[in-house]
């Protein structure tokens, strides 16, 4: 291989890739602009929409705690129960005892 194949190897590899990044930059040039597009028809769509789509957070959000919450009081109907128990025992101990043998 000689100094000028080897030169011209250089230079046509060169221009591929200035070519390629150039193809590259229009890629996101495209891309740019495409997503811009975007953001303006989601600004239009949250402007027309604004209420049904806090309307569908709070619901979501409230079915997120009610599922949360179950976790946070699902010891709840035990200590009822619990209470219950234990309030019907005392009752029943603090009245006259009753040993059959009168």
């Amino acid at each position: 291989m000689s100094a000028s194949g080897g030169m011209n190897e250089l230079v046509a590899r060169r221009r591929a890739l200035v070519a390629q990044a150039d193809l590259h930059r229009e890629i996101f040039a495209v891309e740019r602009l495409r997503l811009e597009l975007r953001g303006v028809q989601a600004r239009q769509f949250l402007a027309e929409h604004r209420w049904w789509l806090v309307g569908g957070a709070a619901a979501a959000g409230g079915l997120l705690l009610t599922r949360r919450a179950r976790g946070l009081f699902g010891w709840l109907p035990t200590l009822v129960s619990v209470a219950r128990t234990a309030l019907k025992n005392f009752q029943g101990m603090s009245g006259p005892q009753n040993s059959g043998s009168e």
